[in-house]
């Protein structure tokens, strides 16, 4: 077997598993914590997607020079200082961002959150965890790049499918002996911040230079800044259009219709995830092609991969499209969250089918290190999308974003 088929076995195998844990934890969680709380649940994707705005433009970077010096196309030396470089930044940013959110969390969860069942407190509490939980993740995100780029992707899905039972299956004994939604964020706190230190041994067990633990060179960053600037303003444009609506909608809806709504989002976007495996495959190819070979061979790669993603997502996009009542309904085994989300299923669906896409694109554009029309087609959609959002949320609600496929 080719070691880019492997890489794409492995892949699958990793997000099949991780993603099956995930939805298959729902049913439970709505019955153990409850609506209201189960909304938190939904709550956490939605931190997570803005919190992982700090590494947008310094992950893909740390992945590309980590290619390029795994093919023989730069220096570990350069590379790894690069490496500890960034984890220091992101470390040193994290730690403000949870000492303001701890400051805020009271009166942030008084004007964010509507909830008929759970008190300030325990919100405030919750919102605390869930940042801090996912700053661990971030700072695992980039690691876990690091280690894409150095062809340790078998090595990499086995420890998702290890951590993912321990974030979700274990989780539900623990629930049924103590019934708290921040006992939940609590145990993925602990097992996010065991994740970091594993992954972040492997990598430096790895990289053949040794460094010093406060290695910091300022220079590096100021080298790459054009394509760190770029990607991080992509992702933060990308990260408007793709969670604005839901940043809206967690203050509009009540905590337990955002839950139903969440519902919808979490089951559409596992279009996205089954793509997922296939650019985390082709990218570092992508990457030492460009350059070794030069571009006409990494577009090659690049055609290779939007073939199978095409085949692979249309025939789960058509089923959730058509049958979305009954694909809800036979997850959740819940009426209400059939009824209720299903009407949003296929445009979600839809759109996420040209994410996709276009994910494949994006990963094309930071292999040769251009993104500029990425970013020019991103300005353009938010100028268009954004201002249309009250709209659609006063007059529509949650029904009217499924319109945009967003």
């Amino acid at each position: 077997m080719s070691k880019i088929k492997k890489n794409i076995f492995a892949n699958y195998f990793g997000v099949i598993v991780t993603t099956a844990l995930s939805f298959l934890v729902v049913p439970f969680y709505l019955k153990l914590l409850g609506q209201d709380a189960f909304g938190l649940v939904g709550i956490a994707s939605l931190i997570q997607g803005w919190v992982m705005l700090l590494n947008s433009g310094l992950a893909p970077v740390t992945g590309r020079e980590a290619a390029k010096a795994y093919s023989g196309g730069g220096d570990w030396k350069i590379a790894a200082s690069f490496f500890r470089t960034v984890d220091i930044f992101l470390i040193s940013l994290s730690c403000i961002v949870a000492i303001i959110f701890v400051i805020i969390s009271k009166p942030l969860s008084l004007m964010w959150i509507k909830s008929n069942t759970l008190d300030t407190s325990t919100i405030a509490i919750a919102l605390c965890l869930l940042v801090i939980m996912t700053l661990f993740r971030l700072l695992t995100s980039v690691t876990r790049g690091i280690l894409i780029n150095v062809d340790m992707q078998v090595w990499l899905n086995n420890n998702l499918i290890i951590f993912s039972m321990l974030r979700f299956a274990a989780s539900i004994p623990l629930l049924h002996l103590y019934p708290s939604v921040n006992f939940l964020f609590a145990w993925w706190l602990i097992i996010s911040i065991v994740e970091y230190v594993i992954t972040q041994q492997k990598v430096w067990g790895l990289v053949p230079v040794k460094l010093t633990l406060f290695t910091f060179n300022s220079n590096l960053l100021k080298e790459q800044w054009r394509i760190i600037a770029a990607l991080a303003s992509t992702s933060l444009i990308w990260v408007l259009i793709t969670n604005m609506d839901k940043l809206i909608l967690s203050t509009y809806l009540t905590l337990e219709n955002y839950g139903f709504y969440s519902i919808s989002t979490l089951l559409s976007s596992g279009i996205i995830i089954l793509a997922q495996p296939i650019a985390q495959a082709f990218q570092p190819r992508m990457t030492s092609s460009f350059s070794v070979d030069g571009l006409i061979k990494a577009e090659k790669i690049l055609e290779n991969a939007t073939r199978w993603v095409v085949c692979l997502i249309f025939p789960v996009a058509m089923i959730l499209c058509f049958y979305p009542l009954q694909v809800i309904y036979i997850w959740t085994g819940n009426l209400d969250a059939s009824s209720q989300a299903g009407n949003l299923l296929p445009g979600y669906t839809f759109g996420n089918i040209f994410i996709a896409l276009g994910s494949l694109l994006y990963a094309f554009q930071v292999s040769v290190g251009v993104v500029r029309k990425h970013l020019q087609g991103n300005i353009l959609l938010c100028a268009i999308y954004l201002p249309l959002l009250p709209i659609v949320v006063t007059k529509y609600g949650a029904l009217g974003f499924q319109c945009f496929g967003l």
